[in-house]
């Protein structure tokens, strides 16, 4: 407590060389001086304690957890104690989140979330280790490439990919169903692996077989986590599904099939001369075909025919169209205003036909000969 003297009572010497006892310091002064005491010791903590914070890490093959609603953890050996923000956990711990959710801050980096349980999922159970394993429930796991989890023998690794930080969601239940928001997951159950995009997902059934081939990501629209990464592409979806039955309704189920109306509709297409009638040949709604032709146009990535194929591809094996436009890397303000041109084209009603008059002087009728009377044959 430098800076700060009580000088109480400290002798004085006056002008006869005489010492006589200094006066104590009134009430105020000692209150000044008291207060600024305080004030640097509670700064000293503050100071203290924030870099204690800082200095936190998680523990090797633990994590640091971040508590909202309420959480336990079941040390090996030991019986469930609460969890709060800044607790540590170790390998070999149990955390099961009894109602909101948790954030585990892994020493490697990566992120674990988990929550409580659902309708029809239970809530999260993790045990923590070098590769963590998820008991049951839900589990978000956000990382760079190379960070495992295992789920009932299936050991999901996020990555490779070209993306900074891979967002991976796990579910255990009866089976496991692994999604992939960002980035992409290397899937291994029974011996096969399966590589795993984003925006896509892949089962593995109870006998550990993963299917032949992902799925598009399946979402739910008041799911937090899919709203996290997937909330603009839910939105997009929903007013495109609703344009393409809108364009459907008008112009009727066999319209639509024609490489000039399209080119009428979306002026980009007059612009791709590898746009033809194969591209209509499928059985599709005319309101599918123009939100997917609105997507392609506006797409980059590699020549139009390939784009028109990955498009309608995803489309056809069961992707929503924002999750469509999501991965084909397209912003949704080009493709809304494309769309909804297209369908102010189409509900404009048809030019009425005005009969052309024909060139040249309008022809008369020839004149009737006059008529006569009193005429009489000879």
């Amino acid at each position: 407590m430098t800076g700060v003297a009580l000088e109480v009572g400290r002798p004085t010497v006056d002008d006869g060389g005489v010492s006589s006892p200094a006066a104590p310091p009134n009430p105020a002064q000692w209150r000044v001086r008291a207060l600024g005491v305080l004030t640097a010791m509670v700064l000293l903590a503050g100071v203290v304690a924030a870099v204690g914070d800082d200095d936190i890490e998680a523990p090797a093959d633990g994590a640091i957890v971040e508590v909202d609603g309420r959480s336990t953890v079941v040390r090996v050996g030991g019986q469930p104690v609460a969890l709060a923000t800044g607790d540590q956990v170790r390998a070999g711990d149990e955390v099961i989140v009894e109602s909101g959710t948790i954030v585990l801050r892994l020493a490697g980096g990566g992120v674990l979330e988990g929550r409580a349980a659902d309708e029809d999922i239970d809530a999260t159970r993790v045990v923590m280790g070098a590769v963590p394993e998820l008991v049951a429930g839900d589990l978000l796991v956000v990382g760079g490439n190379g960070l495992d989890v295992d789920a009932a023998g299936t050991v999901v690794a996020l990555g490779p990919s070209g993306a900074t930080e891979n967002a991976v969601r796990i579910r255990r239940g009866l089976s496991v169903l692994t999604g992939v928001y960002r980035g992409a997951a290397l899937v291994e159950s029974a011996g096969q692996q399966r590589s795993v995009p984003a925006l896509r997902q892949i089962g593995i059934s109870s006998i550990g077989r993963p299917a032949a081939n992902p799925d598009p990501l399946a979402y739910d629209n008041a799911d937090r986590w899919d709203l996290r990464y997937l909330g603009a592409a839910i939105d997009l979806g929903i007013a495109l599904d609703r344009y393409s039955r809108s364009f459907t309704a008008n112009v009727g189920p066999n319209g639509g099939r024609t490489t000039a109306g399209y080119e009428l509709l979306l002026p980009r297409l007059a612009g791709e001369p590898e746009f033809d009638a194969a591209d209509l040949a499928a059985p599709r709604d005319p309101g599918d075909v123009l939100v997917g032709a609105a997507i392609t146009v506006v797409a980059r990535d590699g020549s139009f025919q390939d784009r028109w194929n990955s498009v309608f591809e995803f489309r056809d094996e069961g992707a929503a169209w924002g999750l469509v436009a999501l991965d084909q890397g397209v912003d949704e303000a080009p493709v809304l205003a494309d769309v909804e041109q297209a369908l102010s084209i189409a509900s404009r009603p048809p030019a009425r036909e005005v009969a052309t008059p024909p060139l040249g002087p309008t022809p008369t009728s020839p004149p009737s000969p006059p008529a006569t009377a009193g005429t009489t044959a000879t």
